[in-house]
């Protein structure tokens, strides 16, 4: 069997998917520190999930990360990217690795938002690789 789980706001959705069904709980998931999260990305990482970039920034120049372990009750810090970002993709690769790429990122001296360029691989401890 494989479990599935997305964040959406304050819930979480786990999924167990068999050969031939698959059964969805909806849960309540703990709020994030700062409070509500607006440009973010999810993604499940063998059961912890990781919240990356959006709003609020940290400082007003940095996107945070925040991660969920499996059975948490507290979304955790991990390390903040160096620049803000909001709506990156993202996705763990067949070894497990965050890759994250893309998204917006803004002027705050009144140039507005632009498009981001970039890609790297992402780990809650150390950050960007």
């Amino acid at each position: 069997m494989k479990v599935k789980s997305l964040v959406l706001g304050a819930y979480a959705i786990s999924c167990v998917a068999g050969p031939a069904t698959a059964a969805c709980v909806w849960e309540a998931a703990p709020s994030f520190p700062a409070g509500d999260r607006r440009g973010a990305f999810a993604v499940n990482q063998s059961g912890t999930l990781v919240a990356i970039g959006g709003r609020p920034f940290i400082g007003g120049e940095s996107a945070s990360v925040h991660y969920l372990p499996p059975g948490g009750t507290a979304w955790l810090s991990g390390q903040p990217l160096g620049y803000a970002m909001m709506q990156p993709g993202a996705g763990v690769d067949a070894s497990g690795r965050i890759l994250v790429f893309g998204g917006w990122s803004f002027d705050d001296t009144g140039g507005g938002f632009f498009p981001l360029n970039i890609g790297f691989e992402y780990d809650v401890s150390t950050g960007e690789g």
